[in-house]
């Protein structure tokens, strides 16, 4: 799987690739290990292995499952009220259930002038009690997109906290991840707000039922206009300070960027100039003789890439 190397640490590791003028790459703010590869394959689902599927299901939702209190979320309700193709069709859905640890089914359905745009719904736990919690893009009939926080409640599913939208209907956002991404004691969401228009790196934190705005950075995209692609950006611990950090295109998806915001303020490691748009998920993998744990994704121009953190 593994192929020639082309980047290590601060300086080029003599690969007839760099030459060729396919990579360039700047390390900035603190020193950051890393290797960049190139692959042969990219890792993705098995051969012959069919999506899980439930009833009302989203057509091209997926199931999420965990460990927790919630062991399965999916998006269901197909509906075309919110007529925005973000994700390649205007079929958004109304709804959304989740299974429980005992197998109890809990469901919640939106009013009528909102919409769940989304594919993927992502199990997190923001309060650190070991409580599940759903976090999923709900979208506005006028104000467009939000954060939405979901989680079971006295035997009924309900949405528990919420971002501001972004104020203006077919504005849309895409969520990076969570974890304590400051280093101060907190959990944080990160999302991209408006990816295709020029996106800003939004990190929130639940206050009093709100899901509340704390850092904003701009120049960053996770997602192409009508792609079903959700995952162009992954949290990480890449400089291995303990804070969690995150890799995020930039506004082109050409550039892949490497942040922190140790200290509550942002700051970027490295940035990758890749001379092609990133088209599919970055996917954990394992590269080389010593199972070094890095990131694989996919080029327009064809190439698959490995991205190792780390000496």
């Amino acid at each position: 799987m593994i192929g020639d190397s082309i980047y290590c640490g601060s300086a080029y590791c003599g690969s007839a690739l760099v030459g060729a003028g396919l990579f360039a790459v700047s390390a900035l703010g603190a020193p950051l290990d890393f290797k960049v590869v190139a692959l042969d394959r990219l890792p993705g689902i098995s051969a012959g292995s069919e999506p899980e599927q439930r009833p009302d299901m989203l057509p091209d939702g997926v199931v999420t499952r965990g460990a927790g209190t919630i062991r399965a979320a999916w998006l269901t309700g197909p509906t075309r009220r919110y007529a925005h193709g973000v994700l390649g069709d205007d079929i958004k859905a109304s709804g959304i259930s989740v299974e429980l640890e005992r197998g109890e089914v809990l469901s919640l359905e939106l009013e009528p002038d909102a919409v769940f745009e989304d594919r993927i719904p992502r199990l997190v736990d923001l309060t650190g009690n070991g409580r599940g919690h759903v976090l999923v893009i709900k979208s506005y009939a006028t104000m467009g997109a939000a954060l939405a926080l979901v989680a079971p409640v006295d035997g009924r599913l309900v949405v528990i906290a919420g971002g501001d939208p972004i104020g203006q209907s077919y504005r849309w956002l895409n969520p990076v991840g969570v974890g304590d991404f400051d280093g101060g004691g907190r959990i944080e969401t990160a999302h991209a707000e408006t990816p295709h228009i020029g996106g800003t790196l939004v990190l929130s934190r639940l206050e009093n039922g709100r899901l509340v705005s704390v850092r904003r950075v701009g120049g960053f995209s996770n997602h192409r206009m009508g792609s079903r692609e959700l995952g162009l950006s992954v949290v990480l611990d890449a400089n291995v300070d303990g804070v969690p950090d995150i890799v995020v295109p930039d506004n082109s998806r050409t550039d892949l960027r490497v942040g922190t915001f140790a200290g509550g303020k942002f700051r970027e490691l490295a940035r990758i100039e890749l001379r092609a748009e990133i088209t599919s998920s970055l996917r954990p993998v394992q590269i080389g003789a010593g199972k070094r744990k890095g990131l694989a994704f996919r080029l327009s121009d064809g190439r698959i890439v490995g991205l190792v953190f780390g000496r």
